[in-house]
């Protein structure tokens, strides 16, 4: 467990809740407010109040944790137990593909003819709601000769 603080140590602990320059300004504020200067290094009691003031001038409470966490002893090293060993993975072999049968090809035959493409009209079709408009027409026309040779009968 160290004595003693370097000033760089406490400059570092200052840098965990301040920037770089804001570190140094306030440091330097407490440092003159306790008259303590800027040193080589600090003993405890004097670590001790500049943590005080720290806390109440700054709310700096991750500052004095750090400042006093360094005069903590050191914590012991965990153990930590090895890994078991890890089987290795080994993918399933795939089943053996039976051989594939030898197949004699086919005698080639000769070329047909080319076909030719059907001929094309001369007219384009008419779309299919012009021809189901053209058969309504016509019903029609045919319900009203249907009613006018009743109406001749009677």
């Amino acid at each position: 467990m160290p004595e003693k603080m370097s000033h760089a140590v406490l400059v570092q602990a200052m840098e965990r809740r301040f920037d770089f320059q804001s570190a140094r300004n306030i440091l330097g504020a407490v440092l003159h407010e306790l008259d303590l200067g800027e040193k080589p290094e600090y003993e405890q009691t004097e670590i001790e109040r500049i943590g005080s003031s720290l806390r109440a001038s700054y709310g700096a409470d991750r500052v004095v944790q750090a400042l006093q966490s360094f005069f903590l002893p050191e914590p012991e090293a965990i153990r930590v137990p090895a890994a078991p060993p890890v089987a290795p993975i080994v993918a399933p072999k795939a089943p053996a593909a039976p051989a594939s049968p030898v197949v004699e090809a086919a005698p080639v035959e000769a070329a047909a003819a080319p076909v030719e493409p059907a001929a094309t009209p001369a007219e384009p079709a008419e779309p299919v709601a012009v021809e189901a408009e053209k058969v309504e027409a016509e019903e029609v026309e045919e319900v009203k000769e249907g009613k006018a040779e009743k109406k001749k009968k009677k």
